[in-house]
């Protein structure tokens, strides 16, 4: 996931590959095979659907509908650990993480925790950021801590006990809900399974039907010793000076001071501009032309209404990507030209029998 956010959004109008797989889709419930997921997605009658993110239980009380709490230990990390007497320090490998979300602390016994940056830490280790896992070391201590930062909201810490002569950990996070969806699926004839995804089959969740044989879910998830909901929660010499909180911050009492030296965001937001041709020649001539190996995105949609939704998705887009961008061009994440295919463009359409409407072609230099 380097995320969602400034990759190909492909499904933007809500096109739905699932159109052409329809032979193997049958109604019905689909229940999610992804870790640390049990999401539902039901089938009905009339094309309807439905994505279910909870069950549980429920109450009845007079006009009141009361839904039962999970008392269940909740974490969405999930670590696994490897353990060598020899190892002089602990090999941190975090998968896919959000760079700008996670913190990480270690504590020896009752000494102060000493907290860092998943971000200040990806500039020291791969400040190219060729890969999408963080791979660093951390010193040897009896405790590791994990935080998911949540600005204007309470943040999640979670405090673990690292096993005796731990050598390494792995660590992973599974966002509990998804935002806004802009998804589509499709039907894997191989596996007998359906796939969810918001873009182009990059991590898809994928499900099952209800009614065939469901593999034994073998848990294995370490519970953290402590969880605490933590409002603006910050640490001593955590730079906080470009959010506004609205009011006092709040200090954990379990951490404490770190060398670790961070550096303000940058306020200064690089206004990103994507350049949309006015012909498909152009548009593959730009995208072959251009320096770094880009995709062209064209779009076909026969419809009225297609040209305002492009408009709107160009104009989402060029927001997301100046917000990755930040205060100056970055050419990881101008990854693709988009193209809106006119009336003229339908011979050549023809030719490549591409016929699908409303469809999308995706093209290499």
């Amino acid at each position: 996931m380097r995320n969602f956010i400034w990759s190909l959004m492909l499904l933007f109008l809500g096109i739905l590959t699932v159109s052409s797989q329809t032979n193997g889709i049958e109604k019905g419930t689909y229940l999610s095979k992804n870790k640390g997921q049990k999401i539902k997605l039901n089938l009905l009658d009339d094309n309807k659907y439905e994505l279910v993110f909870y069950s549980g239980g429920y109450e009845v009380k007079g006009d009141s509908l009361l839904f039962a709490k999970n008392t269940e230990a909740k974490t969405n990390f999930d670590l696994s650990f490897k353990v060598d007497k020899k190892a002089k320090s602990i090999k941190v490998k975090f998968l896919d993480p959000s760079y700008y979300s996670f913190y990480i602390g270690t504590q020896k016994g009752k000494e102060e925790v000493k907290y860092q940056r998943l971000s200040d830490i990806k500039i020291k280790v791969d400040p190219e950021y060729l890969k999408n896992d963080l791979e660093f070391e951390i010193e040897k201590a009896d405790f590791l801590y994990l935080v998911y930062e949540e600005y204007g909201a309470e943040s999640s810490v979670f405090k673990y006990a690292l096993p005796k002569d731990a050598s390494e950990v792995t660590i992973s996070y599974e966002l509990a809900v998804l935002g806004d969806l802009k998804i589509a699926g499709f039907f894997d004839r191989a596996t007998n399974e359906l796939k969810i995804s918001e873009k182009s089959g990059l991590n898809p969740l994928i499900f099952t039907n209800e009614k065939d044989p469901q593999p034994v879910k073998k848990e294995s998830k370490v519970l953290p010793l402590e969880t605490k909901s933590i409002a603006n929660w910050t640490y001593p010499g955590k730079d906080d000076s470009s959010y506004d909180y609205g009011g006092a911050v709040a200090v954990d009492s379990a951490a404490a001071a770190t060398d670790l030296t961070i550096a303000p965001p940058v306020s200064n937001q690089y206004n990103f501009k994507l350049k949309i041709e006015n012909s498909l020649n152009k548009a593959i001539t730009a995208t072959k032309d251009s320096d770094s190996n880009k995709f062209l995105a064209v779009y076909i949609d026969s419809k009225k209404t297609a040209k305002n939704s492009f408009d709107y998705f160009v104009k989402d887009q060029e927001t997301q990507t100046s917000y990755s961008m930040y205060d100056g061009y970055n050419p990881i994440y101008d990854v693709f030209n988009y193209y809106l295919a006119e009336a003229d463009d339908k011979k050549w359409l023809k030719n490549n029998k591409i016929t699908n409407d409303p469809g999308i072609v995706v093209l290499n230099g």
